[in-house]
C-alpha cells in the first residue's frame, strides 16, 4: 500500500501492468488516508537518509518487516534494530535485512517495555499510537522513546489528525476529495471495522512529546494534514 506509489506501472495498474479493480483502485490511490500514508512514508524515507552518518544506529518501533531502514543508502558501520511484538514480521525481517546486506539486530519487545538506553541516533515509529486510545499510554511510550535515544538524537512519529466529520477536524479541506472521503468512513470504519480511528490534535502532540522531555519539536503537514510527521530530539 504505502510503496504502490512506486511500484505501479501507471495510474490505475499494479506493479505487473494489470488493471485495479475498483475497490482496489480507491483504496491505493484515493482514499484520503491512504494517500497520506503514501506521502508520510516518502517524508519519513528523506528524513531518515537526510540523517544518515557513520557509525549511525537506527531504529524502527514497530519494524514490521523494516522496509523502512533496509531500504536506506547505509553509512559506514551502520546498524539498524527492528522492534517489533510480532515474531513472523521478525522473521521476515531477518531475511530483508540480509537482502539489503544490512546490519540488523532484530529484537522481539513490548514498545511499552523497550528496554533499549541511549543507545539510538534516530528512532522512527510510523504510526502505533493510531492505535492507542490512551493518551496517558501514548505519552509513556513517548518516554520510553526518549529513553531509547542518546543526546541529541532524534524521534521521528506521526499521528492521525481528527477528520472531516469532527468539529475540531485539522484536515486542509481545499486539498480533500469530500466525496472520496465519505466513502472512506463508509469503508473503513462501518464495513472493515478499522482499529485505526485514534485521533489527536497538533497540540496534544506537542503537549505530550514536551511533557517527557523533548525540544526543538517540528510538524510536517503532509497531504492536507491528515497524517502529520512530527521530528523532535532529545537535547
Amino acid at each position: 500500500m504505502v510503496r504502490h506509489p512506486k511500484c505501479r506501472a501507471a495510474p490505475g495498474l499494479d506493479a505487473y501492468g494489470r488493471p485495479l479493480l475498483p475497490l482496489e483502485r480507491f483504496l491505493l490511490e484515493e482514499a484520503p488516508i491512504i494517500l497520506a500514508t503514501q506521502q508520510r512514508g516518502e517524508i519519513f524515507q528523506k528524513l531518515l537518509q537526510g540523517k544518515m552518518t557513520d557509525y549511525a544506529q537506527f531504529a524502527s518501533l514497530p519494524c514490521g518487516l523494516m522496509y523502512d531502514l533496509a531500504s536506506l543508502k547505509p553509512a559506514l558501520n551502520f546498524k539498524a534494530y527492528g522492534i517489533d511484538l510480532d515474531q513472523a514480521a521478525l522473521d521476515l525481517a531477518v531475511k530483508v535485512a540480509q537482502a539489503y546486506s544490512i546490519d540488523a539486530e532484530l529484537v522481539c519487545e513490548d514498545a511499552w517495555q523497550l528496554s533499549l538506553s541511549n543507545t539510538l541516533d534516530v528512532l522512527c515509529s510510523n504510526g502505533l499510537t493510531i492505535y492507542e486510545p490512551d493518551d496517558d499510554r501514548v505519552q509513556v511510550f513517548y518516554q520510553k522513546c526518549y529513553q531509547a535515544l542518546k543526546p541529541n538524537g532524534c524521534l521521528i512519529v506521526s499521528f492521525l489528525t481528527f477528520p472531516l466529520a469532527y468539529p475540531d477536524s485539522e484536515w486542509v479541506i481545499d486539498e480533500v476529495n469530500v466525496a472520496a472521503a465519505q466513502k472512506q468512513r463508509i469503508v473503513f470504519s462501518d464495513i472493515i471495522g478499522t482499529q485505526f480511528q485514534c485521533y489527536r490534535s497538533y497540540a496534544t502532540t506537542y503537549q505530550q512529546l514536551e511533557e517527557v522531555g523533548f525540544s526543538q519539536i517540528e510538524f510536517i503537514d503532509g497531504y492536507a494534514r491528515i497524517f502529520p510527521t512530527v521530528v523532535a530530539y532529545k537535547i
